[in-house]
């Protein structure tokens, strides 16, 4: 008995210390202050995060700053362009004023430039660059999300919404269109393999930096894909050390806002009786006298929610470092049955076997679900007031007019029985061999795989307008994409005292290929089955496609560079493209770029003012790849001819062939 109480004793006191502990762990306060330059001038935009969260704000045009919540033993970091990151320790004060001091290691910071890295300050072409800490800032779903207003000369436009970004419009624009019918779209690269996947696709949170392509000396170094830009995307890796676990997440709610102001069934009432008088019909008038008029817009939305929750490990020895990491997202959007659910995984890996030899893998796999179908929304907006969307059971009407069955029921999507998801594998490795005997040449082969399988099916039963039209409406299909890609590449690269040259020797192989099926059918017996009662269908078509293009390319680039004042750089590419025509299969892209530091002259005498002054000229032919695999040759397409009394296959031009678009 008295060991029991005893315990007891011990247990209260553990509780109450917990308790206690947690208390004083909760205990939060607001801290402001003000921001000033090295020159007590007031910095306005600097970002203001306790370090490890989300609660964060920005300084004002006098440099001021408040932010709440902060635990009394948070650390305060201070970030800004052109100035070193700076920590402050709250250590439970309620006013921090802080003094940013401008960076003085920009200029020689290493940036991706495409097939290899260049100092920052070496650069002759117009490239922007976009940092882990820009990427960290905020809880960025998609890529594009960070990109947008971050780097000057790349717009992003998003012109509708949805619960994933397969459901909405975003463009993506580099300086602008550079063609009327061609595609626009900038050419994405990852971990130096070029990447025709979407954006989405890539996880935020595994991205160590980003780098845009922007003028036609830089991009020309990719040839027939350059016109539109380039997006160099690196992702992170381990570093020597103990393993280190991160884990990011957030949940947020999202709400409606700035909806349409649309009659009620009062206002509809009196504005047709008044419009078009005697337009009335029965069901309008039984409505508007019970008083039972609906909001559409109120059926179909709701609150919208989003999670995402990030876990990574990453560390290394001497010789091998790792980055792994896993990611879940889970959104709902506005619109009822607007869900979308993807789950990723990657693992980065390099290896240094021997002093002279390193391999490595960059390597993803994602699910992704966007299964359900919204109501259309089109007709939600437009749909009469005065009509009923459930019938006595509780059941969606088909026709919620009754006397005009050419309005079908905005909500009937969601009960569509959809099925759409996806799944990909990606796959870059690489064999890195430092050429003995000769300082600063290196050979390095990437292989790079990309598969990808999309999955729908689609079935519209007796209780949709088109399944009770059709006596049930069926979609299925299935897509399978693969892409291959190998690069191999000579490199160059050494400093002779103020001297600095390099050179990249490049011949790629690159070859997609987009096999598919679908079939249609409708005339149900039953809805019990779905689509999986296809073959019991009165009617049914089958359909089948298949793509394939191949891409070779030779690339040779030269950089010269004296004392970081004088430099130079000339790029020639070769690409031959599959889907160019026959006189124009081989295309030819030079470039030529010249560059002068000023800021590092003698005689410049204002370098306390100003870090970087550079004078830049360049010339350069980029192409635009936006040509389909069989775009150039003649086509023909199928006809049934009436022989007598049956019918049979035949074949009549439909696309004449342009052997010179290149």
């Amino acid at each position: 008995m008295k060991q029991f109480k005893h315990y007891l004793q011990r247990l209260s006191f553990l509780v109450l210390a917990l308790l206690l502990s947690v208390g004083v762990f909760a205990q939060t306060i607001t801290v402001s202050g003000k921001v000033e330059g090295e020159n007590s001038k007031p910095l306005p935009g600097v970002t203001v995060v306790e370090k490890g969260t989300q609660n964060g704000t920005v300084t004002s045009s006098e440099g001021r700053y408040t932010l709440s919540d902060v635990s009394v033993d948070a650390v305060l970091q201070f970030s800004f362009i052109g100035m070193r990151m700076k920590e402050v320790p709250v250590e439970g004060k309620t006013s921090i004023d802080v003094t940013m001091q401008a960076s003085d290691i920009g200029l020689d910071e290493v940036v991706v430039v495409g097939y290899g890295t260049q100092k920052k300050s070496d650069i002759t072409g117009s490239v922007g660059s976009l940092s882990q800490e820009r990427l960290e800032m905020v809880p960025n779903t998609d890529v594009t999300q960070a990109l947008q207003g971050a780097i000057p000369g790349v717009s992003i436009t998003q012109t509708s919404a949805g619960a994933s970004s397969s459901n909405s419009n975003t463009e993506m624009l580099i300086r602008g269109r550079n063609s009327i019918k061609a595609g626009n779209s900038p050419l994405v690269v990852v971990d130096g393999v070029p990447y025709g996947g979407q954006l989405r696709d890539i996880n935020p949170n595994d991205i160590q930096s980003i780098e845009v392509l922007k003028d036609a000396s830089s991009a020309a170094i990719y040839g027939s894909r350059g016109a539109n830009g380039v997006i160099l995307i690196t992702t992170k890796g381990g570093i020597e050390g103990a393993p280190q676990i991160s884990y990011d997440g957030y949940y947020s709610i999202q709400k409606i806002a700035n909806l349409p102001d649309l009659m009620n069934g009062e206002e509809f009432y009196k504005f047709k009786t008044e419009r078009e008088p005697g337009t009335i019909t029965q069901s309008e008038q039984e409505i508007y006298d019970n008083q039972e008029w609906v909001n559409w817009p109120d059926l179909a939305l709701r609150d919208g929610m989003s999670n995402q929750h990030n876990l990574s490990v990453s560390g290394g020895t001497k010789n091998t470092n790792y980055y792994i990491s896993g990611n879940f997202l889970d959104v709902q959007g506005l619109a009822k049955n607007d869900d979308y659910l993807k789950g990723s995984t990657r693992i980065n890996i390099d290896t240094d076997i021997s002093d002279w030899l390193s391999i490595g893998t960059r390597t993803t796999i994602s699910y992704e679900d966007f299964s359900g179908v919204s109501p259309s929304f089109n007709d939600v907006f437009w749909m009469n007031p005065l009509t009923k969307p459930y019938d006595e059971d509780g059941n969606l009407t088909l026709y919620p007019w009754e006397e005009d069955p050419y309005f079908s029921n905005p909500l009937e999507g969601i009960l569509v029985e959809d099925i759409n998801d996806a799944y990909q594998f990606i796959s870059n490795n690489y064999l890195q061999v430092d050429i003995p005997y000769i300082k600063g040449l290196t050979y390095k082969i990437n292989a790079g795989t990309r598969v990808r399988f999309t999955n729908r099916a689609r079935y519209e039963g007796r209780n949709t307008t088109s399944g009770y039209e059709n006596q049930g409406d069926a979609d299925v299909s299935r897509t399978r994409y693969t892409s291959t890609t190998i690069d191999n590449m000579l490199n160059y690269s050494r400093e002779f005292g103020r001297h600095t040259v390099g050179f990249t020797g490049l011949y790629s192989y690159e070859n997609d290929k987009r096999s598919g099926n679908s079939l249609d059918a409708s005339g149900f017996p039953t809805d019990v089955l779905g689509w999986d009662g296809a073959s019991q269908a009165n009617y049914i078509n089958p359909g089948f496609s298949f793509s394939e293009s191949t891409l070779i390319s030779q690339m040779l680039r030269t950089n010269y560079s004296y004392d970081s004042r004088y430099l130079f750089t000339f790029t020639w590419r070769r690409d031959g493209y599959s889907g160019f025509g026959a006189d124009t299969k081989w295309g030819e892209f030079p470039s030529i770029a010249l560059g002068w530091n000023i800021a590092n002259e003698d005689f410049f005498e204002w370098k306390d003012l100003v870090n970087t002054l550079k004078i830049r000229v360049s010339w350069g032919q980029n192409g635009n790849q936006a040509v389909g695999a069989y775009e150039t040759i003649s086509r023909l397409s199928t006809r049934n001819y009436l022989n007598k009394e049956n019918t049979a296959p035949g074949y009549i031009p439909s696309k004449l062939g342009i052997n010179n678009l290149g």
